[in-house]
């Protein structure tokens, strides 16, 4: 596994392929021993490969925060998501341009690249253009032929959690107009951008052996190595830790003020009902307004602390559909990833009501919030709503 390497191990002057070392006292033996570790001679490059919904817009903001840090540990990375997304959508072309020029710099800087990006979860198990070998086999055999060794660190989440948190985000950005049962249902059915079957998203890794891994369990009260964590770890330094950083370096690391907080069931159910009048009505409005009505639903959910009641969508019966749904594919990945671990044990099943949470009509009108969202955020003469 990826955290048993020396990643930034302190007595190293941390740089691939550098001999130079720093001894503790005259114990020069001890400090020569590690430098040898063939690890820390490799280049290497690190892929943080989400999933989505597991923090990783925190740790890459959090990434941002250390890039000083980082780079005297031997990492670089880039300091802006948008380069993060150009080397994603390079894999789509098979384009490794932007990555030779990443490459080069990191050489330069004898260091370690580093890139994050949650769609790396998808997007790296999708045939690469013109074969059938899934995108990160060939990208690790494109990094081989120049010297690199890949290694990835994913954070994974139980399905039923994910699914829920996933629904509430693309109900926040007008991108569903189902019930959760409904999203739930269709993305077992089908590949779907919400895909979390953990074998088809990261199944192809194990044809490599070439390739280092380490796989995180998100929100679990277990790491993956089994142990009780009797506090919940804050997510980037469950990173930094994959990364190899000493308790020293990580206690040191700049973290970023929590992101991504959800609206709440009543912003939910909104967005819900905004997607659906727009998307049956005023398409092309829906297109081009959707950012903004987006940021209005959020904007009024944190005016009216919406979060303290947070959306879920799950009940008993739902919950046991999906994880028996999944259960044979999370058995294979355990198998894999974490041998000593059943999915039992890091992801028992939660006690949830028999129904779905409902909305009173007394508490809230949302046909009223909804019409006066779209009234406030859309020029006037784009739609006409009833009583506006």
């Amino acid at each position: 596994a990826l955290t048993a390497i020396g990643f930034g191990h302190e007595l190293i002057v941390n740089r691939p392929g550098r001999r130079s070392v720093k001894p503790i006292g005259n114990n020069k033996c001890l400090a020569q021993d590690v430098m040898l570790s063939t690890f820390e001679s490799e280049r290497s490059v690190v892929l943080h490969v989400g999933m989505h919904k597991t923090a990783s817009t925190y740790i890459q903001k959090c990434l941002r925060k250390n890039l000083q840090l980082l780079r005297h540990k031997g990492f670089i990375t880039p300091d802006i998501r948008r380069k993060n997304t150009e080397l994603v959508r390079s894999l789509d072309t098979g384009n490794m341009n932007k990555w030779t020029e990443w490459l080069d710099i990191a050489a330069k800087a004898n260091c370690h690249l580093l890139i994050s990006h949650e769609a790396f979860s998808i997007t790296l198990c999708e045939p690469a253009t013109g074969t059938k070998i899934p995108k990160g086999l060939w990208l690790a055999d494109q990094l081989k032929s120049m010297g690199w060794r890949l290694k990835i660190i994913g954070f994974i989440r139980s399905q039923e959690s994910y699914l829920n948190s996933r629904y509430t985000q693309l109900a926040k950005r007008l991108r569903v107009g189902s019930d959760f049962k409904t999203y739930a249902t269709n993305t077992m059915r089908s590949t779907t951008i919400s895909e979390c079957n953990l074998m088809t998203l990261f199944g192809w890794i194990k044809e490599d052996s070439s390739i280092r891994v380490s796989m995180i369990p998100f929100a679990s009260a277990r790491d993956q190595h089994g142990k009780v964590i009797q506090r919940r770890g804050d997510p980037f330094e469950q990173f930094a830790q994959a990364l190899g950083l000493p308790p020293a370096t990580i206690s040191r690391l700049q973290l970023a003020k929590a992101i991504n907080q959800q609206p709440g069931q009543i912003g939910v159910k909104l967005a819900i009902e905004i997607y659906q009048l727009m998307h049956q009505q005023y398409r092309a409005e829906l297109q081009k307004n959707r950012k903004d009505l987006s940021t209005a639903i959020e904007d009024l959910a944190i005016k009216k602390k919406w979060h303290r009641t947070p959306f879920n969508g799950l009940t008993t019966q739902l919950q046991q559909q999906i994880r028996d749904h999944y259960r044979e594919s999370n058995q294979k990945f355990c198998q894999t990833f974490w041998p000593n671990q059943t999915w039992e044990q890091l992801y028992p099943a939660a006690q949830i009501g028999e129904e779905p949470q409902g909305i009173s009509k007394e508490s809230i009108n949302l046909t009223i919030l909804c019409n006066n969202i779209i009234a406030n955020t859309l020029p006037k003469q784009e739609i006409s709503l009833p009583g506006a």
